[in-house]
This record gives C-alpha cells, sequence and structure tokens, in this order.
C-alpha cells in the first residue's frame, strides 16, 4: 500500500498499535479518530446554530455597521458544535445565533458577556 492523501476529503489510511483489553475493539474494524500533532494552524469557528442553510448555500449574519449583513460562508471540518470557515468571515467579525429568526438589514445591539 503506497500512503497517499485523497484531496477531496482529506484523508489517508493508516496502521495503528492500539490497547484493547476489553476486546472492544474487532479485527478489521474502521474508527474514526483524531491524530495529535505539534503543527498549528489558524483556524476560523463558528457554532453551528449561526449558519443558515438555503438553497445549496451556507449563510451567516454577520453584524456590520450596527446592522445584519447576509454573507455567503464556505465551511470546512466540524468540530464539537462549531464549523471551521474557510470562506466568507474574517477573525473578529460578529455574527448572529439562530439566524432564522433574524433578517438581513435589522438593527442590533452587540453585547458581551
Amino acid at each position: 500500500m503506497t500512503p497517499a492523501v485523497k484531496e477531496q476529503s482529506r484523508s489517508f489510511v493508516i496502521e495503528a498499535l492500539i490497547a484493547n483489553p476489553n476486546l472492544i475493539l474487532k479485527p478489521g474494524a474502521f474508527v474514526k479518530a483524531r491524530v495529535t500533532t505539534t503543527k498549528v494552524d489558524a483556524v476560523l469557528l463558528v457554532k453551528e446554530e449561526t449558519l443558515n442553510y438555503l438553497f445549496g448555500t451556507y449563510k451567516v449574519l454577520a453584524v456590520e455597521d450596527g446592522r445584519l449583513k447576509e454573507r455567503e460562508v464556505k465551511l470546512g471540518d466540524r468540530f464539537d458544535g462549531q464549523v471551521e470557515i474557510k470562506e466568507g468571515l474574517k477573525a473578529g467579525d460578529l455574527v448572529a445565533i439562530h439566524p432564522e429568526k433574524l433578517k438581513e438589514g435589522m438593527l442590533v445591539r452587540v453585547e458581551t458577556e
């Protein structure tokens, strides 16, 4: 087997030796795992509930000049209730939670906890 990364899914096959004292894992089983490395990348994450999916695109409502502005975003990986944003937002942008209850152009007041 030649090691190769599948470009679309960024996945690859590995073999690993794993302790299995209770025999929970069975031979030939497939698992989803995270490999911890020392490489650190900057990743922009938003909560899943900030996303609105409509007609094949994901959008968020960002706060611009005190109003909500709809922005289309391109998604990456998902991490425990959060989603990576590859395009459409930048670090520091504020987005509304539960956009299905809101409309573009609405006036907003930003409150910090």
